[in-house]
């Protein structure tokens, strides 16, 4: 699957977009419940990358590489899952934060995944991912009335 990126404009900086998207800490100790709480229970660690085990029917294995507070790689070795990327950069008084998906499927799969993103995923990414930390950080920026 080619990769696919959506990139949009947070009104925080890099440091304060990062933790609230990864639930990894920047300059403190990261506490366990908040990974598991986002990620799955935790089954292992060697340097930045985590290893997760999802709680759900699947039961897919995350690899989750913290560079606070620039980037997140997550891979779900050995299925179809796309691998996905965030950059977190600084921008004037903000940050770009870059969300980057890179398919693992293969033949026939590679297309249909790079269609059914087309058609559905990027709305659903815009909805789901990306606006709700847009209007997080709207809401701690609004002035008080």
């Amino acid at each position: 699957m080619p990769r696919i990126q959506v990139q949009t404009i947070i009104p925080a900086s890099p440091e304060a977009v990062f933790e609230h998207v990864t639930a990894f800490a920047v300059n403190e100790r990261t506490g366990r419940r908040a990974l598991e709480e986002k990620y799955g229970r935790l089954v292992g660690r060697d340097g930045e990358t985590y290893t997760f085990q999802e709680d759900t029917e699947e039961a897919v294995t995350w690899h989750c590489t913290f560079l606070p507070p620039t980037q997140r790689v997550m891979k779900a070795p050995g299925t179809a899952w796309a691998d996905r990327i965030d950059w977190f950069q600084p921008w004037g008084e903000g940050t770009v934060w870059t969300v980057i998906w890179e398919g693992n499927a293969q033949g026939f799969r590679v297309f249909a995944q790079w269609l059914g993103f087309q058609l559905r995923g990027k709305r659903r990414a815009q909805v789901e991912i990306v606006a709700p930390v847009v209007r997080h950080f709207e809401a701690l920026n609004k002035p008080e009335d």
